[in-house]
């Protein structure tokens, strides 16, 4: 679990007698605390995965409506509850206050990278539109690379070097490689077929994400809030299906 952000030292101050200059008396103070969970992609089934990201989604609009833009999705920082019928968001390092009319505005380039959405990459501001695309490549990254558990219960993580590189692109370069990734539906729909075994029933859900998140392969450019709604509706569609 990350330490909380921002710890402020308290501190009181007095003149030194002899040279004038204030000697702090300072306070240390330790917090300890339980972890309250566990990162997205150690879910132990897909329904749990997307339990996990509709109840992120949901504190992510909560948190816009309050006036906080979140701006760090990531596979590190989307939580599931131990018993996975919940899901969370930690780690707001990067969230900021917005006026409640308006929720973009803020400087772009924001996030963890693999993650960011492709406006964000290429220095737009921040707008919720980016951190509810980059909901999608966190699923997206977790059908390519994570295979379920071995038979120690521990993370199965597989290597693909096709996107292994994008972890050492440029911004641009890798705004462009996300960008052709989704401009033509037949190119999109060949990636998904390299998902792994264990989330290979994710595939009509992701396809499906791709066409609200990114309508006629093109992404968003203005502000939508229905998109919310959207996607969580996708997520319930597919939570249901009863192949599950």
């Amino acid at each position: 679990m990350a330490p909380p952000a921002n710890l402020k030292r308290s501190c009181s101050s007095f003149e030194s007698r002899n040279s004038g200059s204030p000697i702090y008396n300072r306070v240390h103070r330790l917090i300890i605390t339980r972890d309250p969970g566990k990162p997205i992609y150690k879910a132990s089934s897909p329904v749990a995965l997307i339990n996990g990201l509709i109840r992120a989604i949901k504190g992510h609009e909560s948190s816009l409506n309050a006036g906080i833009l979140y701006r760090d999705v990531s596979i590190g920082n989307i939580m599931l509850t131990e018993n996975e019928d919940d899901g969370f968001l930690i780690d707001y390092d990067l969230a900021i206050k917005t006026s409640n009319d308006r929720a973009s505005g803020a400087p772009g380039k924001i996030g963890t990278k693999v993650f960011m959405a492709i406006g964000a990459l290429r220095g737009e501001p921040h707008s919720f539109i980016h951190d509810l695309e980059s909901f999608f490549w966190v699923l997206f990254w977790i059908c390519i690379h994570y295979d379920g558990r071995d038979e120690k219960g521990e993370v199965k993580r597989r290597i693909v070097p096709e996107y292994e590189k994008w972890n050492y692109a440029g911004t641009r370069e890798l705004a462009d490689l996300k960008g052709g990734l989704l401009v033509e539906e037949q190119r999109f729909n060949e990636a998904v077929t390299g998902f792994t075994p264990y989330c290979e029933s994710m595939i009509p859900c992701v396809q499906e994400l791709r066409k609200y998140i990114f309508s006629n392969g093109r992404r968003w450019l203005g502000e939508n809030k229905e998109l919310y709604s959207q996607i969580k509706a996708v997520f319930d569609k597919a939570r249901e299906d009863p192949g599950w």
